[in-house]
């Protein structure tokens, strides 16, 4: 925290949507009546963005300002939170936003792992890196049992607007 404290908070914060998304995607499927090739379909694509996005993400990593990198992929993932929000009745704007989210979350591990080592000597950078997966692991721990409040307290909708409170929250941060 006291190193790179973007790289605590953001990997904090990723740790529940990473929770959220992969525990709960399923669960937010079947509350508002997709079918089981539909939301097998769904949770897909939270895997096959990050397939697509890994590659340019990183190679932009390396070529401009990371924490700039990390505020624009946290607005993309909260806009694609904001799609899920608005759009829950369209099954294909729901396959956009679980590629958007899926597509920027995971790596903006990577991202926020490279912008902690850039503050680390080449020594710390093994110790620190168990640190933020134990962050990681914090936030996750009550990623589902939020999400899983919100759609109760909200409705289903409550699954995208907690990715897009965390997400908002790290672009605040980054900010």
């Amino acid at each position: 925290l006291h190193v790179s404290p973007l790289g605590a908070v953001g990997m904090f914060l990723l740790g529940g949507v990473f929770s959220a998304q992969f525990g709960m995607s399923a669960v937010y499927g079947s509350e508002i009546g997709l079918s089981t090739v539909e939301i097998s379909g769904f949770v897909a694509m939270f895997f096959i963005g990050p397939m697509i996005f890994q590659f340019p993400l990183g190679w932009l990593s390396d070529r401009m300002d990371r924490r700039i990198l990390i505020l624009a992929a946290s607005v993309i993932t909260a806009g694609g939170a904001m799609i899920g929000i608005a759009f829950s009745n369209n099954f294909t704007l729901l396959l956009v936003a679980a590629f958007l989210i899926g597509g920027m979350t995971n790596p903006l591990y990577s991202l926020v792992l490279a912008h902690t080592n850039d503050f680390l000597s080449h020594d710390d950078m093994a110790s620190a890196a168990g640190g933020m997966v134990f962050i990681n692991g914090l936030g996750a721990i009550g990623g589902p049992m939020l999400a899983a409040w919100a759609m109760g307290v909200i409705g289903p909708q409550g699954y995208f607007v907690f990715i897009a409170i965390l997400m908002i929250m790290l672009v605040g941060y980054a900010a």
